[in-house]
């Protein structure tokens, strides 16, 4: 299992100032990741020996919120909505479809949470807020950024399942934040 933590800068500056002093994007793609955690490293040099304004938080234990789809005779033309993004059922799918009506029926659902899970995953809006992971004929969906935000995050299916919750991913939670450097922010 792998862990997750955040760093929280609170700064004086506005978004846009702080984004030019990381200098992570260059308008040509070309900075790369290595060099990208370089800068912040530097930022948070910066913050710590007194050359910026700020202080940082790091949450080091937040939990992702997820959620669940469970189908149950899922036929070709159901849909399953993830965030703003509608996945429909199709016995040959390609793009943003997944498989359905495969025979015998209680098969049918194995394979359809399987290719859902992998269409969420490989999808180029859902892979960037969510990962999909599929047991049995369950879907279960948990936000790439754990935290409360995630508390917020829609999942819908039009006929044969159900949704956990309330349509909604549940239980991200915040860790309680450790203060590193105290300063004017």
């Amino acid at each position: 299992m792998s862990s997750q933590f955040r760093i929280v800068y609170t700064v004086p500056s506005n978004a846009r100032t702080v984004i030019d002093k990381l200098r992570l994007f260059d308008g040509s793609g070309s900075v790369d990741a290595g060099e990208q955690m370089q800068r912040i490293a530097s930022y948070t040099d910066a913050i710590s020996d007194g050359s910026y304004q700020g202080k940082m938080q790091v949450a080091t234990s937040a939990v992702a919120a997820s959620g669940t789809v469970t189908f149950s005779s899922i036929a070709t033309g159901d849909t399953v909505t993830i965030g703003a993004t509608v996945f429909t059922g199709a016995t040959s799918p390609t793009g943003a479809q997944f498989q359905t009506n495969v025979t015998p029926s209680g098969a049918a659902d194995i394979v359809a949470a399987t290719s859902l899970a992998a269409v969420i995953n490989s999808n180029a809006t859902t892979s960037k807020l969510v990962t999909a992971t599929s047991d049995g004929a369950v879907v279960t969906i948990t936000a790439q950024v754990p935290g409360l935000l995630g508390n917020f995050f829609p999942i819908a299916i039009s006929a044969h399942g159900s949704v956990s919750g309330s349509g909604k991913l549940t239980s991200g939670a915040e860790d309680a934040n450790i203060t590193l450097k105290k300063g004017v922010a």
